[in-house]
């Protein structure tokens, strides 16, 4: 990293004429002008789309991509503006942007993104007159919400498959104008002319504004877990699981990073339904933790530290802070104020782990049990017994059922 570029662009030029790779490092990398590619660049944010931004200013669009055989991953791309394209520009559906989350972008043709291919990406509060979140284009496994236009909230004439498209709003087509959706979930958008779909084709799909029965179409209520708060995974007892057709699967694995059919069909949306308890790749940290803060479930190992802060993720599940916030750490203090009556000891108590209060005189000796099982919301212990010592250590352990 010593002798890194100083910009994705230099990276990018770097490659010349070859189809070479740019890893590109954690921070925010303001914009004057369009990152330009012109030939098959594989652009990858080493830590992530959470660690990992791109800022258009409001300006100028992030990324101009043509027709290239380029790759973007791992990166967000915010505050792009352009007459098309205001996060990417893509001129056919030849380049591919994977694990990246796209929002917060204006332009006239797609907000978000103009043509090109997205998969396992979050495309959100993008706005335009053709196509809020994409203009043409293919998006997989893919969220698509909160994004607005005149035409197409979601998507303006683009194939939508196994995606989630929800709380987008237009004049026409609240989800989708035009385009298709295959094994889609297309529900809560709002318009005034076709709320969901407007002069849209759909196969294997959830939707109100859709035939029930029809080319595997339903019109049931999907059943988030929490879609008010951006959570679109499906609920236990969701109508949309199993519902799909394997026949229109693109990608082995869904916007969670696990495989893209479990019990043998595929599901309709973005995600396929896992129970909340389950460890797909056996790290100790279960699947929805994992692609909550890391994007997938392969998106950082048990060991690594995602934030930098010292703890490792599998620390981090089991004390419930955040993986990607370093200020979110496990702290415990010990207050005097309360000599002769004793030292009070107290932590942030969170639910579903145990504590444990030891102590010890010096660095030496064994630890001893002052108060074991210590359940959520108890956040404090009192020691009576060591109030007269000179001096000791005081230890803290959390753990789960």
């Amino acid at each position: 990293w010593a002798s890194a570029k100083a910009t994705i662009q230099a990276g990018v030029d770097a490659q010349g004429l070859r189809s070479g790779w740019v890893f590109v490092g954690s921070g925010t990398y303001s914009l004057s002008a369009a990152i330009t590619v012109s030939n098959p660049v594989h652009i990858v944010g080493v830590d992530g789309s959470g660690l990992t931004i791109v800022d258009g200013q409001g300006c100028v669009s992030c990324f101009d991509l043509g027709d290239t055989a380029s790759v973007i991953e791992g990166l967000t791309i915010t505050n792009g503006y352009a007459e098309n394209g205001g996060g990417i520009y893509c001129s056919d559906t030849t380049p591919v942007v994977a694990n990246c989350t796209i929002s917060g972008n204006s332009a006239t043709r797609g907000g978000g993104m103009h043509y090109g291919t997205a998969n396992n990406c979050t495309i959100s509060g993008n706005s335009t007159r053709w196509g809020g979140g994409m203009y043409y284009g293919v998006a997989n496994n893919c969220t698509i919400s909160d994004n607005s236009a005149t035409n197409g909230g979601g998507m303006y004439n683009g194939m939508a498959n196994n995606c989630t498209i929800n709380g987008n709003s237009a004049t026409y087509g609240g989800g989708m104008a035009g385009g298709t959706a295959k094994n889609t979930i297309v529900y809560g958008n709002t318009a005034p002319n076709g709320k969901n779909f407007y002069h849209s084709s759909a196969y294997y799909t959830c939707s109100p504004d859709l035939t029930h029965g029809v080319n595997g179409n339903i019109t049931n209520v999907p059943l988030f877990v929490d879609a008010a708060n951006g959570d679109y995974r499906l609920a236990a007892g969701s109508p949309c699981i199993d519902a799909g057709s394997n026949g229109y699967v693109v990608g082995a694995l869904d916007l969670a990073g696990l495989p893209r059919i479990a019990g043998g069909v595929v599901d309709m949306g973005a995600y396929e339904y896992y129970n909340e308890d389950d460890d797909e790749d056996g790290d100790g940290m279960p699947n929805w933790w994992e692609a909550t803060h890391f994007g997938s479930i392969l998106g950082s190992a048990p060991t690594d530290d995602y934030d930098n802060d010292l703890f490792d993720n599998i620390s981090e599940w089991i004390a419930g802070t955040n993986p990607s916030d370093p200020n979110s750490v496990f702290v415990v203090s010990v207050s005097t104020n309360q000599i002769p009556t004793g030292f009070v000891i107290e932590w942030t108590s969170v639910e579903g782990r145990s504590y444990s209060v030891r102590w010890r005189e010096t660095l030496t000796d064994d630890y001893e049990v002052l108060q074991d099982e210590i359940e959520y919301p108890q956040n404090s212990y009192t020691d009576t017994l060591h109030n007269a010592e000179s001096s000791g250590f005081y230890r803290v352990e959390v753990r789960m059922p």
